[in-house]
């Protein structure tokens, strides 16, 4: 193996897909040896020699539900009654497989084990990430870590996204708005606002290009209209103030990630101030 590199990958252990690790993959070898003397060099080491050779592989694996299954007992519990289990008892085949279909080098450790010192990072903005260490143990061939070249059934395990539905989820975010604002659905309109109508408008503007396996994510804006702009900041301020939600009916998650405050805008023959709440919406 003379070229150890890989980007973005999927993590598979004993055959389930784990997550992906976008970045931070980090491969740690540890050799110990025993120095070679001889009774004329006084003590003085004419050698070494290499007595054991240990390696773990770290990853940042996001979306984390999987890989932090693994350090949990069936009753999701963590406890004393690993102490003294032989790590090979928990050990199983882990493979790298890169995302980039035209990368068709992965690796493979025959019996890697799932390290109990890990790290789970619960972030706000940004899906939760699990840092996860296997240990190697050494296979029948003695060996630690093998480069392997992926073929169809290692990419068969990676999850495929389907196609979104787009029409339904601005559907579904417009009946949740009506809900989580006590709107009517004659208040919330759905890519444009009718003329001599006032109240919100959602529209669903986009998908952001490279968004995480299992998962999509969408660009949508919701928009207020009044006669007033206080009545418009009334609206942007509590709809702001609800987010980030999560483990919606239609969505995994909804952020804002940004505001256009009021301005007097004109539709026909009615004048009126609109403002603006960007949303991120992960399903």
């Amino acid at each position: 193996m003379n070229d150890l590199k890989i980007g973005p990958c999927a993590v598979i252990f004993r055959d389930e897909f784990l997550g992906v690790c976008d970045d931070g993959l980090q491969f740690s070898g540890t050799g110990a040896a025993q120095s070679v003397t001889a009774q004329q060099s006084y003590g003085q080491a004419l050698d070494r020699t290499l007595t054991a050779l240990s390696l773990t592989v770290t990853a940042d694996i996001v979306r984390s539900a999987r890989a932090m299954a693994l350090l949990f007992d069936e009753n999701g519990a963590l406890g004393l009654s690993s102490l003294g289990q032989r790590f090979s008892s928990r050990s199983g085949e882990l493979r790298l497989i890169p995302l980039n279909p035209l990368d068709s080098a992965g690796y493979r450790m025959r019996r890697a084990v799932p390290n109990l010192n890990f790290q789970y990072q619960f972030k706000a903005s940004s899906p939760h990430t699990v840092r996860i260490t296997f240990d190697m143990l050494p296979d029948a061939d003695g060996l630690l870590v093998q480069c392997i070249e992926i073929g169809e059934a290692d990419r068969a395990l990676i999850p495929v996204n389907a196609i979104p539905d787009v029409l339904g989820l601005e559907q579904s975010l417009a009946a949740w708005l009506a809900a989580l604002l006590g709107l009517t659905e004659d208040e919330v309109h759905r890519g444009e606002i009718p003329e001599l109508k006032y109240g919100c408008v959602v529209a669903v503007e986009g998908q952001v290009s490279g968004g995480p396996i299992e998962s999509d994510m969408f660009q949508a804006v919701v928009t207020f209209y009044h006669p007033e702009r206080s009545g418009v900041m009334v609206f942007m301020n509590e709809l702001a103030g609800k987010l980030p939600v999560y483990g919606t009916t239609f969505a995994r998650a909804l952020q804002c990630t940004g505001q256009s405050f009021p301005a007097p805008v004109e539709h026909g023959t009615v004048s009126y101030f609109a403002g603006k709440v960007n949303l991120s919406i992960i399903i």
